[in-house]
């Protein structure tokens, strides 16, 4: 904004400078009629009035040209930023669409792993089970079998 503030205030002080020169001009041209009174030199007077001011819109309208290319310039160099800026994000988007697949697939298998594996620990358990309950139904025939014994043993000592 400083930029533009500072051409505007030189595009001012040319535009001031050129009302300057074209007054100057203009009053000379009346000075130089008032002492001629001639009708011929007062049109080429006033011919070269018009001249001049042609002179100076057009390079009023060359420095506008020159604001507008440079402009159209800024701005075409802005829509390119933008445009590498909008490829980017949407090659970032991509690249996190994959790794959330990737990471949705590693999810699924570590869950049916772990489905698999809290199985296998279900059927050890009711293995675990199933012989722990043999082993106290061993236990317990064992001792019937050793008091069975013990008995038999008393009873033949009497």
């Amino acid at each position: 904004e400083k930029k533009n503030v500072e051409e505007n205030k030189i595009l001012l002080n040319s535009l001031t400078d050129n009302l300057n020169t074209s007054e100057k001009a203009r009053k000379h041209a009346e000075l130089e009629l008032d002492r001629m009174s001639v009708n011929n030199q007062k049109e080429t007077l006033l011919q070269k009035l018009f001249k001049e001011q042609v002179t100076h819109k057009e390079m009023d309208l060359e420095l506008h040209r020159s604001k507008l290319t440079q402009l159209k310039e800024e701005y075409n160099a802005m829509c390119e930023k933008h445009d590498a800026a909008t490829k980017d994000a949407n090659s970032l988007r991509q690249a996190l669409q994959d790794e959330t697949c990737e990471h949705n697939k590693i999810v699924t298998k570590l869950r049916l792993d772990l489905e698999e594996v809290s199985a296998q620990v279900s059927s050890e358990k009711q293995k675990s089970k199933s012989a722990l309950e043999e082993v106290d139904s061993l236990k317990e025939r064992y001792l019937e079998v050793m008091c069975e014994g013990k008995r038999r043993e008393a009873d033949s000592h009497k």
